[in-house]
């Protein structure tokens, strides 16, 4: 009797089933959609931010007014959008005029957060047993490990009020570095080792060259921008989480200072208050959050499909 055991049969083998891929139509459907939300989201914002940077404000906000327009509604002919607050200051001025003193600031910390990242990130990533990518990988990790909102109080603590816009928020921007360096780090580290990096190396190629352009600049420019997006969501909400609780500049009321206000005024109790004062700025605030947040998503899904393709 032959003992030999036999071949399974092709019918016992069993047969990966591959992943359901969505039609192009749905693919499509949804790009268009992602894209709509951009736009919606995007003019308005672009709208506000370009008006308060150019200081366009229709009315002043420290100007001396009639008291009998405390709490008045939304006037369209006076260029009134949010109407006033209960010291009949126009809502719609005090809002640009925060944006635009946020603006520099926010954007330092910003170029901060991506700076410190892509730099950390690559090093970390192109040589990760080197003295600088140890070094790098060191630093991302420690700021990584302490809680954000920790070293912010400590910031806010140590500089007092004086401080806030040009020191708590750059503070704020170098704790948010890894949130850039992880992605990069990533990119980076997924490329080393592919034929074209040796061929590069091979021709003569220096390394630097070759991580910056060939790596960083064609490869990992996505990741980066898709983790500066977020970076400037999470700016935003520390700017008026801080400014809700009363951290911010003496002379300058943020967004989350008007929003507390607002809130305040309109728990008060008192039926004449214009709720616009606390709708405003958290609208203002909701729809930057909600901007930068599609855009790092439609970044993220776009780079999971270019993986998908390799």
């Amino acid at each position: 009797r032959d003992l030999t055991p036999s071949a399974p049969s092709a019918a016992s083998v069993p047969v990966p089933v591959p992943a359901p891929v969505p039609p192009p139509s749905a693919r499509s459907s949804e790009a268009r959609l992602e894209l709509f939300v951009l736009i919606a989201l995007g003019i308005p914002l672009l709208v506000i931010v370009a008006v308060a940077g150019l200081g366009l404000w229709p009315h002043d906000p420290d100007a001396l007014v009639d008291l009998e327009l405390r709490n008045a509604g939304p006037d369209l002919g006076g260029w009134s959008l949010l109407g006033r607050n209960d010291d009949a200051e126009d809502v719609a001025s005090h809002v640009l005029r925060s944006i635009r003193t946020t603006l520099p600031p926010l954007l330092l910390a910003t170029l901060l957060a991506l700076g410190i990242g892509v730099t950390a990130g690559a090093l970390w990533g192109y040589s990760p047993r080197s003295i600088p990518g140890r070094l790098a990988g060191l630093a991302i990790e420690t700021i990584d490990a302490v809680p954000r909102l920790l070293i912010v109080l400590v910031a806010v603590a140590f500089f007092e009020t004086d401080g806030y816009l040009y020191k708590v928020l750059p503070v704020t921007g170098i704790t948010l570095a890894p949130v850039v360096a992880h992605p990069v780090r990533g990119a980076v580290a997924d490329l080393v080792g592919r034929p074209f990096v040796e061929a590069l190396v091979v021709l003569g190629v220096s390394r630097p060259a070759i991580l910056l352009r060939h790596v960083l600049w064609n490869n990992a420019r996505g990741p980066a921008l898709m983790a500066t997006a977020e970076v400037v969501a999470f700016l935003v909400l520390f700017d008026v989480t801080l400014g809700y609780l009363g951290h911010s500049q003496p002379d300058h009321l943020s967004l989350g200072g008007l929003i507390e206000r607002g809130i305040r005024d309109v728990l008060s109790g008192d039926e004449t208050i214009n709720p616009l004062q606390a709708w405003g700025p958290l609208g203002a605030a909701t729809l930057a959050v909600a901007w930068a947040s599609v855009v790092a998503e439609r970044l993220r899904t776009r780079i999971e499909e270019a993986h998908a393709r390799w």
